[in-house]
């Protein structure tokens, strides 16, 4: 039987998946922040992107807020939100909408 990850047919060139450069950045800083944050800190990270529209589709009746950042970071009091871009991304109007509700605003 042939696992669910291998093709019927033989690897051409147009059959290689492709990684989004967006994605290396996102595994590169997944990487990163696993060294270098530390308690009372913590990350998380959800793939909300691709899938098509199926995907996004149950995305957004499961409650999926658009425009959140790619990774949320939480500490004592604090949120920090990253939204990661490649050289040639742009943010969404969702994403530069929830950047502007996630800015401090002097609340004690």
């Amino acid at each position: 039987s042939t696992a669910c990850w291998q093709l019927k047919k033989p690897l051409g060139k147009s059959a290689v998946p492709r990684v989004s450069q967006e994605a290396i950045l996102h595994r590169q800083v997944a990487l990163f922040l696993r060294l270098a944050i530390r308690e009372p800190w913590w990350w998380t990270t959800f793939p909300a992107g691709g899938g098509g529209k199926a995907r996004g589709a149950q995305l957004k009746r499961s409650g999926l807020m658009p425009g959140l950042p790619d990774i949320l970071i939480f500490g004592p009091c604090k949120v920090v939100g990253l939204e990661l871009k490649t050289a040639v991304g742009r943010q969404s109007v969702q994403q530069k909408e929830v950047a502007k509700r996630m800015e401090p605003r002097g609340e004690a």
